[in-house]
Protein backbone atom coordinates (compact mmCIF):
# COMPACT_ATOMS: atom_id res chain seq x y z
CA UNK A 1 0.00 0.00 0.00
CA UNK A 2 2.75 2.45 0.94
CA UNK A 3 4.20 1.68 -2.23
CA UNK A 4 1.70 2.36 -4.03
CA UNK A 5 0.96 5.59 -2.73
CA UNK A 6 4.86 6.70 -3.02
CA UNK A 7 3.95 5.89 -6.57
CA UNK A 8 0.99 7.82 -7.15
CA UNK A 9 2.76 10.72 -5.97
CA UNK A 10 5.84 10.46 -7.96
CA UNK A 11 3.75 10.35 -11.18
CA UNK A 12 1.93 13.19 -9.68
CA UNK A 13 5.20 14.98 -9.22
CA UNK A 14 6.42 14.52 -12.22
CA UNK A 15 2.38 16.02 -14.32
CA UNK A 16 3.28 19.13 -11.90
CA UNK A 17 6.96 18.75 -13.47
CA UNK A 18 5.53 18.58 -17.15
CA UNK A 19 3.28 21.26 -16.46
CA UNK A 20 5.66 23.94 -15.13
CA UNK A 21 8.35 23.24 -17.94
CA UNK A 22 5.54 23.60 -20.64
CA UNK A 23 4.40 27.05 -18.83
CA UNK A 24 7.89 28.59 -18.73
CA UNK A 25 8.40 27.67 -22.51
CA UNK A 26 5.32 29.24 -23.16
CA UNK A 27 6.00 32.15 -21.79
CA UNK A 28 9.50 32.32 -22.90
CA UNK A 29 8.01 31.74 -26.56
CA UNK A 30 5.67 34.55 -26.09
CA UNK A 31 8.63 36.94 -24.97
CA UNK A 32 10.31 36.24 -27.76
CA UNK A 33 7.87 37.13 -30.32
CA UNK A 34 6.77 40.26 -28.36
CA UNK A 35 10.94 41.36 -28.46
CA UNK A 36 11.08 40.27 -32.23
CA UNK A 37 8.12 42.70 -32.86
CA UNK A 38 9.67 45.51 -31.43
CA UNK A 39 10.49 48.18 -33.81
CA UNK A 40 12.94 50.55 -31.80
CA UNK A 41 16.33 49.95 -32.78
CA UNK A 42 19.05 51.30 -31.07
CA UNK A 43 22.51 52.39 -33.09
CA UNK A 44 25.81 52.47 -31.81
CA UNK A 45 28.10 54.37 -34.64
CA UNK A 46 31.42 55.07 -34.76
CA UNK A 47 32.88 57.79 -36.87
CA UNK A 48 35.71 57.71 -38.91
CA UNK A 49 37.74 60.99 -38.92
CA UNK A 50 35.36 62.29 -35.55
CA UNK A 51 38.18 64.43 -34.73
CA UNK A 52 37.36 66.26 -37.73
CA UNK A 53 33.72 67.08 -35.91
CA UNK A 54 35.04 67.87 -32.42
CA UNK A 55 32.00 70.78 -31.89
CA UNK A 56 29.15 68.46 -32.59
CA UNK A 57 27.58 68.01 -29.05
CA UNK A 58 24.75 65.70 -30.24
CA UNK A 59 22.89 63.78 -33.90
CA UNK A 60 19.61 64.55 -34.44
CA UNK A 61 17.12 61.61 -36.53
CA UNK A 62 15.71 64.01 -38.94
CA UNK A 63 12.60 63.33 -41.59
CA UNK A 64 10.68 66.14 -43.76
CA UNK A 65 6.88 66.24 -43.64
CA UNK A 66 5.09 66.79 -46.20
CA UNK A 67 5.14 70.63 -46.50
CA UNK A 68 8.66 70.12 -46.27
CA UNK A 69 9.84 70.29 -42.74
CA UNK A 70 12.33 69.47 -40.74
CA UNK A 71 11.09 66.98 -38.14
CA UNK A 72 13.16 65.68 -34.95
CA UNK A 73 12.51 62.20 -34.09
CA UNK A 74 15.21 61.31 -31.87
CA UNK A 75 18.87 62.86 -31.15
CA UNK A 76 21.90 60.83 -29.27
CA UNK A 77 24.78 62.72 -27.59
CA UNK A 78 28.10 62.50 -29.15
CA UNK A 79 31.07 60.91 -26.93
CA UNK A 80 33.66 58.89 -27.58
CA UNK A 81 34.17 59.64 -31.61
CA UNK A 82 30.63 58.80 -32.21
CA UNK A 83 27.27 58.72 -31.14
CA UNK A 84 24.64 55.74 -30.12
CA UNK A 85 20.94 56.89 -31.16
CA UNK A 86 17.83 54.84 -30.53
CA UNK A 87 15.34 54.85 -33.42
CA UNK A 88 11.54 55.27 -32.17
CA UNK A 89 8.64 53.95 -33.89
CA UNK A 90 6.46 56.16 -36.41
CA UNK A 91 2.86 56.47 -35.47
CA UNK A 92 1.62 57.43 -38.96
CA UNK A 93 -1.47 59.24 -37.25
CA UNK A 94 0.96 61.49 -35.60
CA UNK A 95 2.58 62.50 -39.30
CA UNK A 96 -0.62 62.13 -41.31
CA UNK A 97 -0.01 59.01 -43.88
CA UNK A 98 1.11 61.33 -47.08
CA UNK A 99 4.02 62.47 -45.22
CA UNK A 100 5.25 58.95 -45.44
CA UNK A 101 5.83 58.32 -49.59
CA UNK A 102 5.28 55.40 -51.59
CA UNK A 103 8.19 53.45 -52.24
CA UNK A 104 10.20 54.69 -55.12
CA UNK A 105 7.72 55.18 -58.45
CA UNK A 106 10.20 53.37 -60.41
CA UNK A 107 9.40 50.16 -58.80
CA UNK A 108 5.54 51.05 -59.60
CA UNK A 109 6.54 51.71 -63.24
CA UNK A 110 8.55 48.85 -64.12
CA UNK A 111 6.41 45.75 -62.71
CA UNK A 112 6.28 43.74 -65.74
CA UNK A 113 9.98 42.92 -64.24
CA UNK A 114 9.69 43.95 -60.74
CA UNK A 115 7.27 42.05 -58.06
CA UNK A 116 5.84 43.35 -55.26
CA UNK A 117 3.33 41.78 -52.56
CA UNK A 118 2.37 45.27 -50.70
CA UNK A 119 2.00 48.61 -53.47
CA UNK A 120 0.64 50.79 -50.55
CA UNK A 121 4.27 50.29 -48.55
CA UNK A 122 5.27 53.93 -48.21
CA UNK A 123 8.49 54.61 -46.59
CA UNK A 124 10.63 57.60 -45.01
CA UNK A 125 14.79 57.68 -45.33
CA UNK A 126 15.78 59.79 -41.77
CA UNK A 127 18.98 62.24 -41.84
CA UNK A 128 21.26 62.03 -39.33
CA UNK A 129 22.72 65.46 -38.30
CA UNK A 130 25.34 66.65 -36.41
CA UNK A 131 24.88 69.87 -34.66
CA UNK A 132 26.45 72.08 -32.43
CA UNK A 133 25.53 73.42 -29.25
CA UNK A 134 23.62 76.47 -30.86
CA UNK A 135 21.75 73.56 -33.15
CA UNK A 136 23.67 74.70 -35.59
CA UNK A 137 24.42 71.61 -38.45
CA UNK A 138 27.99 70.73 -38.59
CA UNK A 139 27.85 67.40 -40.68
CA UNK A 140 25.03 64.59 -41.99
CA UNK A 141 26.62 60.89 -40.54
CA UNK A 142 26.24 58.07 -43.47
CA UNK A 143 27.07 55.08 -42.87
CA UNK A 144 28.55 52.27 -45.36
CA UNK A 145 29.61 48.57 -45.13
CA UNK A 146 32.77 46.63 -46.88
CA UNK A 147 32.01 43.87 -49.24
CA UNK A 148 32.85 40.57 -49.55
CA UNK A 149 35.49 42.01 -52.00
CA UNK A 150 36.91 44.61 -50.26
CA UNK A 151 34.46 47.20 -51.92
CA UNK A 152 33.21 50.34 -49.78
CA UNK A 153 28.92 50.09 -49.96
CA UNK A 154 26.28 52.16 -49.52
CA UNK A 155 24.20 51.52 -46.48
CA UNK A 156 20.78 53.29 -46.25
CA UNK A 157 18.17 53.04 -42.93
CA UNK A 158 14.60 53.67 -43.45
CA UNK A 159 11.28 53.21 -41.80
CA UNK A 160 8.27 51.19 -43.51
CA UNK A 161 4.84 51.60 -42.78
CA UNK A 162 4.11 48.12 -43.76
CA UNK A 163 5.90 44.76 -44.64
CA UNK A 164 6.53 44.53 -48.14
CA UNK A 165 8.41 42.09 -50.29
CA UNK A 166 10.21 43.91 -53.91
CA UNK A 167 11.74 41.24 -55.66
CA UNK A 168 13.10 41.81 -59.74
CA UNK A 169 15.33 43.86 -62.16
CA UNK A 170 15.16 47.21 -64.37
CA UNK A 171 16.82 46.26 -66.91
CA UNK A 172 18.36 49.95 -67.85
CA UNK A 173 18.26 53.03 -66.10
CA UNK A 174 18.94 56.22 -67.98
CA UNK A 175 19.49 59.28 -66.78
CA UNK A 176 20.60 62.43 -69.02
CA UNK A 177 22.32 64.86 -67.25
CA UNK A 178 22.90 68.62 -68.61
CA UNK A 179 26.26 70.56 -67.31
CA UNK A 180 28.22 73.52 -68.64
CA UNK A 181 31.98 72.68 -69.64
CA UNK A 182 34.07 75.76 -67.46
CA UNK A 183 36.92 75.43 -69.89
CA UNK A 184 34.46 75.93 -73.17
CA UNK A 185 31.07 76.97 -71.69
CA UNK A 186 29.63 75.01 -74.07
CA UNK A 187 26.52 72.81 -73.00
CA UNK A 188 26.98 69.05 -72.55
CA UNK A 189 25.11 65.62 -71.85
CA UNK A 190 26.04 62.87 -69.46
CA UNK A 191 23.80 59.83 -70.06
CA UNK A 192 24.61 56.74 -67.28
CA UNK A 193 22.89 53.60 -68.01
CA UNK A 194 23.15 50.41 -65.82
CA UNK A 195 20.62 47.53 -64.51
CA UNK A 196 19.57 47.23 -61.13
CA UNK A 197 18.87 44.17 -59.50
CA UNK A 198 16.12 44.38 -56.10
CA UNK A 199 16.27 41.87 -53.46
CA UNK A 200 14.29 43.64 -50.30
CA UNK A 201 12.26 42.31 -47.70
CA UNK A 202 11.14 44.95 -45.43
CA UNK A 203 9.72 44.63 -41.98
CA UNK A 204 7.72 47.25 -40.58
CA UNK A 205 9.49 49.78 -38.71
CA UNK A 206 13.09 50.48 -38.89
CA UNK A 207 15.37 48.52 -42.05
CA UNK A 208 18.69 48.79 -43.59
CA UNK A 209 19.61 47.90 -46.96
CA UNK A 210 23.04 47.78 -49.07
CA UNK A 211 23.64 49.46 -52.97
CA UNK A 212 26.50 48.10 -54.67
CA UNK A 213 27.83 48.69 -57.85
CA UNK A 214 29.26 46.03 -59.84
CA UNK A 215 30.15 44.99 -63.64
CA UNK A 216 28.69 41.87 -64.93
CA UNK A 217 31.28 39.21 -66.83
CA UNK A 218 29.45 41.02 -70.32
CA UNK A 219 31.07 44.29 -68.69
CA UNK A 220 27.23 45.94 -68.18
CA UNK A 221 27.18 48.07 -64.70
CA UNK A 222 25.11 46.50 -62.11
CA UNK A 223 23.39 48.10 -59.02
CA UNK A 224 22.19 45.66 -56.50
CA UNK A 225 19.83 46.62 -53.59
CA UNK A 226 19.23 44.17 -50.70
CA UNK A 227 18.29 44.02 -47.45
CA UNK A 228 20.79 43.77 -44.91
CA UNK A 229 20.71 42.88 -40.87
CA UNK A 230 20.17 46.29 -39.23
CA UNK A 231 23.02 45.26 -36.51
CA UNK A 232 25.28 44.86 -39.45
CA UNK A 233 29.08 46.15 -38.64
CA UNK A 234 28.98 49.65 -40.09
CA UNK A 235 31.45 52.41 -40.79
CA UNK A 236 29.54 55.85 -40.30
CA UNK A 237 31.47 58.92 -42.29
CA UNK A 238 30.50 62.55 -42.53
CA UNK A 239 29.09 62.58 -45.81
CA UNK A 240 31.25 65.25 -47.13
CA UNK A 241 33.90 63.08 -46.49
CA UNK A 242 32.95 60.43 -49.12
Amino acid sequence: MKNKINITLFYKAITIYCFIVIALLAFAGCEKSENSNEKDLYLFAKVENAIEYSSVVAVKLMIRDKMGNDVELARGDWKDNGFAISLPKINRNNYGESNLPLLPSVIYDNLNTITTNNRNARNRIPEFRGVDKEGNKIAEFVPRKIDEDGNMVWVQFNYVDSDVIISGYIEAGTIVLDYIDEETGSMSNWIWENKTIYLIDYEEGWNASSHSSFQSSSGETIQKYSTIPTSSNLKWYARDDL
